[in-house]
């Protein structure tokens, strides 16, 4: 699953698909990731390999691997985040100078780790 339009919703389209009809209707599509998966024996939020997700805008549950969450969070009109308490915290690209890039939370102008304190599935 290393293509965006692979990302399988429940609702039969791929998130992909999905997001691109709302594009067209200009509707942002926001989705809350919920869990996450790490490789064995990782530890940091580049060790995530997947993903489980909530679409705000239809209620789709879904999950996808990480690059192509990646590929689709730098999309323009589409954004991520974590729920924190009662607070939402948006999820960006971190792009490292060595290896590939992430998925990692982002609050208050800092990188913080909220995605690892995430359920695992």
């Amino acid at each position: 699953m290393s293509d965006p339009s692979a990302m399988v919703s429940s609702s039969g389209l791929s998130a992909a698909q999905q997001a691109q009809h709302r594009s067209t209707e200009g509707v942002l599509v926001a989705i809350q990731i919920t869990h996450v998966r790490l490789a064995a024996n990782g530890i940091g939020p580049e060790s995530i390999t997947h993903y489980k997700w909530h679409n705000d805008t239809d209620g789709a549950i879904g999950h996808t691997d990480k690059p192509s969450l990646v590929t689709w969070v730098d999309t323009e009109g589409n954004s991520a985040y974590v729920s924190s308490g009662s607070s939402q915290v948006a999820v960006g690209v971190v792009r490292p100078k060595i290896g590939l890039p992430y998925l990692k939370t982002h609050a208050n102008r800092v990188w913080t780790d909220n995605l690892l304190a995430l359920p695992r599935f």
